[in-house]
C-alpha cells in the first residue's frame, strides 16, 4: 500500500486537465507496449550471436551504470511512488527518472530477466502525471493545481492503457492508497486512457505478449451463452422496405410515416441491393438533389449480411465490428430473399426473454 494524502479538486476547471492526462496516458501506455514489444525483438534479432542466459547480465549490467546516476530508476520503485505522491522531488528531477525507469524497464523486460509490468507501470503513471501537473501549475498558477493528484490519477491512467481494465485500475489503485477524494477526476482519466489507447493498438499488452509467442487468448475463452442460438431465433421477420427506384420524394414521405432510422432496399426481383437510413437522407438534402432521384443513387449499397442459420454471437460482433444499427438477413437456399433483420435490440430481447423462461 502506499501513503497518500490528496486534496480535493477545488475547481471545475482542473477535470479538462484530467481528461488530458488520461489521453496522454493512453498514448504513452501504447508507445510503452510498442517498446517492450521492440527490445524484445532486439534482443532476439541483434543479440542472437550472444546466449541467451548472457542477456540478463548485460540487462543487469546497464541497469548498474544508469542506478549510478539515478538511483531512484532502481528496484521494485516504492520509495520513488511514495516520493512522487508526496511531492519530494523538484519538477526537473520527475522527467529525468520517467526516461530512466522506461529506459530501465524495456531494457530488463526484453532480455527475458523482467521484474514484471505492473509496478514500473504505475511509477511510470505517476511520473508522467506529475510532469504534466507541474506544466499546468506553471501555465495556470491561479488554479492552485496539485502535480501529486495527477501523479495518482496517472497511475491509474497509464495502467489502464497498457491493461485495458479502467474499472480494475481504478478499484485497484483506490485499494492501494486508501483515498477517494479524487473518484471523479480517476473515473474521467481510466476510461479516456482506455478509449484512447484503444483507438492507437488493440489489444492490452498481456494480450500482446501472448500472440507474440503464436497464442490466441480467444481460443481459451468459453463460448459465449449466444452461440447456442440461431439468427433466425431472434431476428424480425416483418421488415418495411423500400424499392430500388422510389423517388426521394416518396421516400420522405414514408420516413415521415415511420419511426424506423432505416430500410433495406429490394430490386425488382425482391433481393436486397441496399440500405437507406436518415443519415443518407440528411446527405441528400444537404446536397439538394433533385425529388425525382431514385433511391438506387444514393443508397449505402455495401451490404452487410448473416444467413438464418448462422449465431447470434456472429451477429453481435459484426453490428458492433461495422458500427452499424443492422444487420440483414438473407436466405440463401430461396435465392438470396430478405427473411428478415437483427438489431442489437433484438439480440438484447431475446436473451432477456431466455433468462425469464429460464
Amino acid at each position: 500500500t502506499f501513503h497518500f494524502q490528496s486534496s480535493h479538486v477545488t475547481s471545475l476547471m482542473e477535470l479538462p486537465f484530467y481528461i488530458l492526462n488520461g489521453v496522454l496516458a493512453g498514448v504513452f501506455g501504447v508507445y510503452f507496449q510498442r517498446s517492450i514489444i521492440w527490445s524484445m525483438d532486439f534482443y532476439r534479432k541483434n543479440l542472437a550471436h550472444i546466449p541467451a542466459i548472457y542477456w540478463g547480465g548485460l540487462a543487469g549490467l546497464m541497469t548498474g551504470i544508469v542506478g549510478l546516476w539515478v538511483p531512484q530508476a532502481l528496484g521494485g520503485g516504492h520509495t520513488t511512488l511514495e516520493g512522487v505522491l508526496a511531492s519530494a522531488y523538484s519538477w526537473w528531477v520527475i522527467p529525468v527518472i520517467f526516461i530512466a525507469k522506461y529506459f530501465l524497464t524495456c531494457v530488463a523486460y526484453g532480455s527475458g530477466v523482467p521484474g514484471g509490468i505492473f509496478a514500473p507501470a504505475l511509477i511510470l503513471g505517476a511520473l508522467g502525471a506529475a510532469m504534466l501537473g507541474h506544466l499546468l501549475d506553471l501555465a495556470f498558477p491561479g488554479l492552485e493545481i496539485d502535480p501529486a493528484n495527477f501523479a495518482f490519477v496517472g497511475m491509474g491512467g497509464f495502467f489502464t492503457a497498457i491493461s485495458r481494465a479502467p474499472i480494475t485500475s481504478i478499484v485497484m489503485l483506490f485499494e492501494l492508497t486508501g483515498n477517494y477524494q479524487l473518484v471523479l477526476p480517476m473515473m474521467f482519466a481510466c476510461i479516456i486512457a482506455n478509449i484512447s489507447a484503444e483507438r492507437l493498438r488493440e489489444g492490452s499488452i498481456y494480450e500482446n505478449l501472448l500472440d507474440r509467442e503464436g497464442i490466441n487468448i480467444k481460443e481459451f475463452s468459453p463460448p459465449s451463452y449466444l452461440q447456442k442460438f440461431c439468427v433466425e431465433d431472434a431476428m424480425t421477420t416483418k421488415v418495411d422496405v423500400v424499392r430500388h427506384d422510389m423517388s426521394l420524394e416518396e421516400l420522405n414521405q414514408v420516413f415521415e410515416s415511420s419511426d424506423h432510422s432505416g430500410f433495406p432496399v429490394l430490386n425488382e426481383k425482391n433481393e436486397p441491393v441496399g440500405v437507406v437510413t436518415t443519415q443518407d437522407l440528411h446527405q441528400v438534402h444537404e446536397s439538394q438533389l433533385d425529388e425525382t432521384t431514385k433511391v438506387e443513387e444514393f443508397m449505402s449499397a455495401d451490404l452487410k449480411v448473416l444467413s438464418p442459420h448462422d449465431n447470434l454471437h456472429t451477429a453481435i460482433l459484426n453490428l458492433y465490428q461495422f458500427k452499424i444499427g443492422r444487420l440483414l438477413v438473407v436466405d440463401e437456399t430461396k435465392s438470396n430473399k430478405l427473411a428478415g433483420i437483427i438489431t442489437r435490440s433484438d439480440i438484447i430481447n431475446f436473451e432477456a426473454n431466455q433468462e425469464l423462461d429460464y
